[in-house]
């Protein structure tokens, strides 16, 4: 992870520096959204960065409320980029739900769900409507967004759930890499300073959206956003980046939230720098305890009043406890907590699914959580979930995108757990933006099974064979249970003609083709126009695990 580590910090003091130096006449001759000269921020899920430009690197955001995700100056005619992420009552995450851009010297974009709301002039494709008023074509895809000089590209697209919370939204930033700054949770490395609060200058949002969309939140049940209206008088949840405090493990724990302007909850938040939590300690641990399990440090301590959490002499200064960070020997206190640079990172991964069922009522597990991710997201099979530090960039982004898919399909209900899993798979790097969702047309599947064929060479490949082998794999199934089957006549494996398209196949058990025949006749398929591709075919599919590789890639679009 020390490569990692060093281009994080690289990239970081880069970002410093660019920003008001950007070249922004060249855009319009790139076509591919993945050309090497932009820089990627790809938002997804219960909010996962699977990229990004901040020193962070990846990283789950599950913060509540508006935040800034991209402001770039240089490029664009001044973009900005804001989502309003909202949590459910049954999570403990948080999803974008809402999306608003600004770019062109002034146009605008609003995203709810499916729905596409523009004004001024913008370029805005995937959409039907007029008048500024359009819906997704096709929600998958979303809707791509071009700024007039064409260095800022973004994607919104949206999955669609049912239940109370009809659908989530995800985002992919392009912006040239001498014009992004280190405004926002692509760019910041402090997450808790990008809260963006209705009143700003530089507040995307208009009035009536920001009343809907905090409406809307409320209505969720989970943590009220915060800036927005309470829905009773005098309680409020938490304050921007006190997401971390969260999970509390006792009933009566909460985060104390000033009321009013100079109150003594907001003199020991410094500004915003710390969360003052009421903390149940039971005379066994320390507040430099509970905010150590935090991912944070002790900044003070305050005792309460009385017995009511949070509350406060009129004075700090009063009634400052004897105790400070190291006590153990109170039964509750008020732990002030330094906000961490990664402020809401959400539940832990390890135990997300632990209790976890079915539609049917039985155990789901973290092994069916990941098969079904692997399935719906083919290019993860070579990902881990419990890597111990990977080898290289690539490697670093499966194992990410692979957790980040398990804790979305855990997280969810069994109904819509095929979706998530789905919109992990729509997160392929190889994919640019402006390619279908859709990976199980002819053009993607064929150069998915190149790229696994070939280890990464480029390769071409028979579009209508590779099509007829996903329609015969899809009918029946091929060698569905490989433990049943005996390896046989290795040898001739690389001599397998395709079937004859007329043949039926008969894959019970006792006459289904060999795993590696069938590996084989997708391969030969495939690079039937590639020097030295039976070569390749013997080489590649001489082992167990490439049968499962090539079938899994055709089973996941079936």
């Amino acid at each position: 992870m020390a490569h990692r580590t060093l281009f994080m910090i690289w990239q970081a003091l880069a970002v410093l520096t660019r920003g008001d130096k950007a070249s922004c006449s060249e855009c319009a001759a790139i076509d591919d959204w993945n050309d090497e000269q932009f820089e990627q921020c790809n938002v997804w899920g219960d909010p996962h960065i699977s990229d990004s430009w901040s020193v962070n690197g990846r990283f789950d955001f599950n913060g509540v409320g508006v935040y800034r995700y991209a402001h770039i100056d240089a490029c664009g005619g001044g973009f900005k980029l804001d989502a309003f992420q909202c949590q459910h009552s049954d999570w403990k995450h948080s999803a974008i739900l809402y999306v608003g851009i600004e770019l062109n010297n002034g146009a605008k974009v609003f995203v709810n769900s499916t729905h596409v709301s523009t004004s001024g002039s913008v370029s805005v494709t995937g959409a039907q409507g007029s008048d500024g008023e359009m819906e997704m074509t096709n929600p998958r895809d979303g809707v791509n967004i071009l700024s007039d000089d064409s260095c800022i590209r973004i994607n919104v697209n949206a999955v669609n759930l049912r239940g109370d919370l009809h659908a989530t939204n995800g985002i992919k930033i392009r912006a040239p890499q001498d014009a992004v700054t280190d405004k926002g949770i692509c760019g910041g490395a402090k997450q808790w300073e990008e809260h963006v609060v209705r009143g700003q200058p530089d507040f995307v949002f208009s009035i009536d959206q920001w009343r809907y969309m905090c409406g809307a939140c409320s209505a969720l049940g989970g943590l009220h956003p915060p800036n927005c209206p309470s829905p009773y008088f005098g309680q409020f949840d938490l304050t921007p980046g006190g997401e971390f405090l969260r999970p509390f493990e006792k009933t009566d724990e909460r985060e104390c939230v000033s009321l009013h302007d100079g109150d003594i909850v907001q003199q020991l938040e410094d500004n915003g720098k710390n969360s003052v939590a009421y903390a149940i300690l039971e005379k066994s641990m320390s507040c430099r305890d509970f905010c150590h399990n935090r991912s944070s440090q002790c900044v003070d301590v305050v005792d309460n009043v009385d017995f009511a959490p949070c509350s406060f002499s009129t004075n700090v200064s009063k009634k400052k406890a004897k105790a400070d960070c190291d006590s153990t020997e109170y039964y509750d206190l008020n732990c002030i907590c330094a906000k961490p640079d990664l402020s809401a990172p959400g539940p832990d991964k390890r135990f997300i699914c632990d209790d976890r069922v079915d539609a049917a009522g039985n155990a789901f597990t973290l092994e069916d959580a990941i098969q079904l991710c692997k399935a719906k997201a083919p290019f993860l099979h070579n990902a881990q979930w419990d890597r111990k530090g990977c080898k290289n960039d690539g490697e670093c982004r499966i194992d990410f995108i692979l957790g980040a898919c398990v804790s979305d399909v855990c997280n969810e209900d069994p109904i819509n757990r095929v979706a998530v899993a789905k919109n992990a798979g729509d997160q392929d790097p190889s994919r640019s933006p402006k390619e279908s969702a859709d990976r199980c047309v002819a053009d993607r599947l064929g150069r998915e099974l190149c790229r696994e064929l070939t280890k990464g060479e480029n390769c071409s490949f028979d579009p209508e064979a590779v099509m007829q082998e996903k329609a015969e794999l899809c009918e029946d199934t091929v060698c569905e249970d490989a433990s049943l089957l005996q390896r046989s006549e290795g040898e001739e494996v690389g001599l397998l003609q395709r079937r004859n398209v007329d043949v039926k196949m008969n894959l019970t058990t006792s006459h289904c083709s060999h795993r590696v025949h069938f590996c084989q006749r997708v391969c030969h398929s495939v690079l039937a126009t590639t020097d030295g591709g039976k070569r390749k075919c013997m080489q590649y599919c001489d082992n167990d695990s490439s049968f499962a590789h090539v079938r899994d890639i055709l089973k996941s679009c079936c």
